[in-house]
């Protein structure tokens, strides 16, 4: 979504820096709430990983899991598990496919985050109101950057070049990454527990 081209608000300068300190501040809760439901979701991931495993102590499993430093590392480790484990369990392993899939797009989205610059975007024009864009947050704020000369307060028509993510974007992306880490306990339930703790584990 392009960033608003017209101002949200106008003011004087000292009016426009309460509001948008404000708005930079709950977007920067949002972005640490969104990665710290990251956190959540791989540990879904070693859950799965160490059931999957069947060790006598689950922990020597999650350890292993976490040593993987990139998440592509990590699902490539956890794939080759679950492709063993169920390779003649043809239904589970398309479900598993399908998971994946939807993982590594959410990966991109919290990538973005987590390499990204909080931006609250306004504008001065002498003998005019300060004028005010909202917030965004810009994937890969270096390469904004890098095409500016290095400048550090880009304005609203630059920003709108580098698909920059506002606050609703945002809580839809949280929202995609605790889908698919319910989607990862859902799987475990149904594709593994049966096979390690019976039929009643899957209930």
């Amino acid at each position: 979504m392009l960033p608003r081209t017209k101002p949200i608000a106008k003011g004087t300068p000292s009016e426009i820096d309460v509001r948008s300190k404000k708005d930079y501040e709950e977007f920067c809760f949002w972005v640490g709430h969104a990665l710290s439901r990251w956190s959540l979701l791989e540990s879904e991931l070693a859950f799965l990983y160490a059931v999957t495993l069947s060790p006598p102590t689950l922990l020597p499993a999650v350890e292993s899991f976490y040593a993987a430093t990139s998440f592509d590392a990590k699902l490539k480790q956890l794939d080759a598990v679950i492709r063993i484990e169920l390779y003649k369990e043809s239904q589970h392993l398309k479900s598993w496919e399908a998971l994946k899939r939807r993982l590594s797009n959410v990966q991109k989205r919290r990538n973005q985050l987590a390499h990204g610059r909080v931006l609250a975007t306004s504008q001065n024009r002498q003998g005019h109101p300060t004028e005010y864009y909202g917030t965004h947050l810009i994937p890969y704020y270096g390469r904004l950057r890098a095409n500016q000369g290095g400048a550090t307060s880009p304005g609203i028509e630059t920003i709108k070049k580098y698909a920059p993510i506002d606050l609703k974007q945002l809580i839809a992306i949280i929202e995609s990454i605790d889908s698919r880490a319910a989607e990862i306990s859902v799987f475990a339930h149904k594709a593994i527990f049966p096979r390690r703790f019976g039929k009643k584990a899957a209930t």
